[in-house]
């Protein structure tokens, strides 16, 4: 099962999955995974951090200034080695315990076969369950280009009670 959170660029996907996600943990259930924060420099996204939901461990997953030996994506430079660390909370293998896997967020980088494409292909072919965001304009491309038969969309704007609620339902 899929579970979608999905709005407009800093609508507040972010911090509706962070929300839902530690209701779903007060309530016993086993997630891992991350959300991604971006950060403001005049206007502008000039970076990206993503923070385990297990650990609270946060990283520097990508920057608007070019790095040496960073991945090119856009207008973003993206630390491979923090894409592998991302990659571990979202292996099976690696956490066969969790009951909900989170990705934050799943979008035009991994519509053409970058960022998380490898780990939520992964995870879909396992048939887990996958709390995502997707940009609303993006939720149907996200959909047809990953085959997504079984998955539930929530939009910003609804309460975390009713998304957790809900998911805690479909996860039993």
């Amino acid at each position: 099962m899929v579970f979608i959170v999905t709005g407009k660029q800093g609508e507040g996907k972010t911090t509706l999955i962070r929300n839902v996600v530690s209701q779903l943990i007060l309530n016993g259930i086993l997630v891992s995974g991350f959300y991604a924060e971006g950060s403001w420099l005049n206007d502008v996204r000039d970076q990206f951090t993503i923070t385990d939901f297990r650990s609270n461990d946060t990283k520097v997953l990508c920057v608007s200034e070019n790095r040496d030996f960073w991945l090119k994506y856009g207008r973003f430079f993206f630390d491979p080695i923090i894409i592998e660390w991302g990659e571990l909370f979202l292996d099976p293998a690696f956490n066969k315990a969790s009951q909900l896997y989170v990705i934050d967020e799943i979008g035009k980088f991994e519509l053409e076969g970058k960022v998380w494409n490898h780990a939520f292909k992964l995870l879909l072919r396992k048939n887990k369950n996958i709390l995502i965001s997707v940009r609303d304009r993006l939720v149907d491309n996200v959909v047809q280009h990953f085959s997504l038969h079984s998955y539930f969309i929530f939009h910003v704007s609804e309460p975390v009670d009713d998304i957790s609620t809900k998911i805690q339902e479909m996860l039993k």
